[in-house]
């Protein structure tokens, strides 16, 4: 096998090899949110065990930036900086969906099932850092765009498959040939790290011939102190000072629509909640699809920091035209489009804007540093959802229309701000100190 190429060498695999691991991230969140909280409701559950479920599964994608610290710190590099962390999560995981497969009675076991499921998360979460922190370094820097279109595209297609699949599976044959098929699955997406080298003369295998990279060996830091100093000289510097609020700004926005517009579209129009939920599934495919195949041209075309502010100019119109016209409410099609319109923005700035922090992330904390942008844009959700709730006590909807805008506005003049080429040049200069 050692004639194959290794991801530095070739621009194809680089990104089949991106775009398959994070399709295997969508298939964790499919599974967890959506297909398996269904499946449990139809056998009986209560929303305690279920809600519990949830919430627990998800813990490990929140304590993401300690997976991130070890990542910098220790890795087995003969074979690669990222590439072993990739291969043992996806281990992990596989581990983690066939001891899911053994639990008998879900219902009645609801504690093993959560315990199983944790395994799969934690190894999930792992993974999506390792990919991450390895992108940053085996992509070239004018290959961003292009890579973050492909990951957070494929992301959305892995999501609305398993939801699709995974929900008819677990219907049709329940929870063991559900979870041993993904078992199955996931292992054979591990093919692609575990035989694709990060960069050549590295060993394929512990006992495989081939020598430590230069580039990884320059990039490795041996103590706490050194990764520790290194990560505040580069979280100081203004570029990713205003990146980090702009992620919070972006997450807030997402965890406000998440909480209004069900309340919205469901009780205050009347909606069946299936409709609602049907229309978000469509709405992030098409938006997958539209950043795997031309997010990366636009942000190119564009460039990083233009284009992040056209799609939220464009976002600001829209949700001005909802606060400014509330009757157009009553026609579906109205609602449908804002979002249709609200899903597919976002996916095209979330890809311009992972470019961005990608480009300011220094390689050394590249593993810490891109995790904490995504930890407070995941924080931003939060209070975004929390902000709903505030808004909703004036009982007037157009004011979160209004609300979402001033967000929206807040940021561009944020990123108006941010200069790439001189946070670049700043990065050299730390690099020579």
């Amino acid at each position: 096998m050692n004639h194959l190429p290794s991801l530095t060498e070739n621009r194809p695999l680089r990104f089949l090899t991106i775009s398959v691991l994070y399709f295997t991230q969508g298939i964790q969140t499919g599974l967890f949110l959506t297909a398996m909280p269904a499946y449990l409701a139809n056998q009986g559950a209560e929303a305690s065990a279920i809600a519990g479920f949830i919430g627990v599964i998800m813990l490990p994608w929140t304590f993401k930036i300690i997976g991130a610290v070890l990542m910098d710190r220790f890795t087995f590099l003969p074979m690669g900086r990222r590439r072993p962390w990739v291969i043992a999560a996806m281990i992990g995981a596989v581990i983690g969906y066939i001891a899911m497969a053994w639990v008998e009675d879900p219902i009645n076991h609801i504690s093993l099932l959560v315990i199983t499921g944790l395994i799969v998360s934690t190894s999930t979460a792992f993974m999506d850092v390792a990919v991450d922190s390895m992108t940053v370094d085996i992509v070239p820097e004018e290959e961003y765009s292009k890579a973050n279109a492909f990951m957070m595209g494929s992301n959305a297609v892995g999501l609305a498959v398993t939801i699709a699949v995974g929900s008819w599976a677990l219907s049709r044959f329940g929870i063991s040939f559900t979870f041993m098929g993904t078992a199955v699955f996931v292992a054979l997406i591990s093919l692609f790290p575990i035989l694709l080298k990060e960069r050549d003369g590295e060993r394929m295998f512990p006992w495989s011939e081939g020598e430590v990279s230069t580039i990884a060996l320059e990039l490795n830091m041996e103590s706490w102190g050194e990764i520790l100093r290194n990560l505040l000289k580069a979280l100081i510097l203004p570029a990713s000072i205003l990146l980090g609020l702009v992620s919070f700004l972006i997450g807030s926005t997402n965890g406000l629509l998440k909480a209004f517009l069900p309340v919205l579209t469901v009780q205050e129009l009347g909606w069946l909640d299936t409709d609602f939920s049907n229309l978000v599934a469509t709405a992030s495919l098409v938006a997958g699809i539209t950043g795997m195949t031309i997010g990366g041209f636009l942000i190119s075309w564009l460039g990083t920091i233009r284009g992040a502010i056209v799609f939220l100019v464009t976002l600001i119109l829209a949700a001005l035209f909802m606060g400014f016209f509330p009757a157009f409410w009553e026609s579906a099609l109205a609602v449908e489009g804002f979002i249709f319109a609200v899903n597919i923005l976002r996916t095209l700035f979330l890809i311009a804007l992972f470019t961005a922090c990608m480009a300011i992330c220094w390689k050394q904390v590249a593993a810490t540093q891109f995790t904490i942008y995504m930890a407070i844009s995941n924080f931003g959700i939060s209070l975004g959802a929390g902000m709903y709730g505030w808004l909703a006590s004036f009982q007037s909807s157009e004011l979160v229309f209004f609300a979402f805008a001033l967000i929206i506005a807040l940021m561009i003049g944020l990123l108006m701000k941010v200069n790439l080429d001189d946070h670049s040049e700043k990065v050299r200069e730390l690099e020579r100190i």
